[in-house]
């Protein structure tokens, strides 16, 4: 999906797309299949001289879309690509975050054979929305006007549930407790899936964090 949307951005006239990847290899090879896709495309729709002119207009969106580094569980990683924005724009620059990258299952986060310095111990959590959260922050203020930001979420934060601490009660209030459920999260861990529990409170935090930014971003309605 994250391909398809930097395509989509680039034909719409972006005049630079970063195809941010945590595998440069998989990324180069994702924006030659688009390429080769939109040409085979353009040459199947108009054919002869117009099929040669879409075809030209195929390779100037896939010079204006280019592969960067990113790997979400490190800080540093999040830091350096965000660094590299920022040097090539302004305050004023119109920004699209697309917050798109997600992983599913069980697993730790690891670079190389090491655990990343400052992840988080879930790594579903961690590139589902610390990763995305620093970004966005650290983003932020080159966002000019037209700016926006877009949290890829899930219907899975239904399900989702988070420890809120509480200063008032002095103490850990589960937001399940707020909502007057049970514990779900508590009963998929006995289940054998707990994973799918710690997935399903990335995507609540996707959804908090998107709701908060607009709040904070257009004030009270």
């Amino acid at each position: 999906m994250g391909a398809e949307v930097a395509w989509g951005l680039a034909r719409a006239g972006a005049d630079r797309v970063d195809m941010a990847c945590r595998d440069l290899k998989r990324c180069e090879q994702a924006r030659a299949d688009l390429l080769a896709r939109c040409i085979a495309s353009s040459m199947v729709a108009d054919g002869g001289a117009a099929g040669a002119g879409a075809a030209q207009r195929c390779s100037e969106v896939h010079q204006r879309c280019s592969c960067a580094l990113l790997e979400l569980t490190d800080p540093a990683s999040v830091r350096s690509f965000a660094e590299a924005v920022s040097q090539s724009s302004s305050s004023s620059s119109r920004i699209v975050l697309v917050n798109n990258a997600g992983v599913m299952g069980n697993g730790r986060p690891t670079n190389g054979d090491a655990t990343c310095e400052g992840a988080s111990e879930d790594p579903q959590l961690q590139t589902n929305h610390y990763g995305h959260f620093l970004l966005t922050r650290l983003l932020l203020p080159n966002m000019g006007p037209g700016s926006c930001v877009a949290v890829v979420a899930s219907r899975a934060h239904y399900q989702g549930s988070l420890a809120i601490h509480s200063e008032s009660s002095g103490g850990v209030i589960s937001s399940e407790a707020i909502d007057g459920m049970p514990g779900l999260s508590r009963i998929l861990g006995a289940l054998g899936f707990s994973w799918y529990a710690r997935y399903a409170r990335s995507k609540l935090c996707n959804v908090l964090f998107a709701a908060e930014l607009r709040r904070r971003s257009t004030g009270p309605e």
